[in-house]
């Protein structure tokens, strides 16, 4: 696995076509990765769903930064995002 998968997060990710391939969708939220598939499971601003070889999103694909991925995530995603982590160590 390479840098760049151990950056996305689940539910939490936004990605950005970096390459003119008008099969594949231009931004796309990471929702899960499909263990043993070698693919992972993505949402475009239209709401489809993708299944895209990890090759592929790491050939075509860049990592969006807090600042634009917010951006996106707020104005296509707001449902599907993950909710907050709940704190592990309780306060005495």
């Amino acid at each position: 696995m390479t840098d760049f998968f151990k950056n996305l997060r689940a539910r939490r990710s936004v990605l950005k076509r970096t390459r003119t391939h008008k099969d594949l969708p231009p931004e796309v939220f990471y929702l899960e990765w499909l263990p043993g598939e070698g693919k992972r499971r993505f949402l475009d601003a239209e709401g489809q769903e993708h299944l895209l070889a990890d090759k592929t999103v790491e050939s075509n694909y860049k990592l969006l930064g807090k600042g634009p991925a917010k951006k996106l995530i707020d104005s296509h995603w707001a449902k599907e995002v993950a909710a907050p982590q709940e704190p592990t160590r309780k306060e005495a």
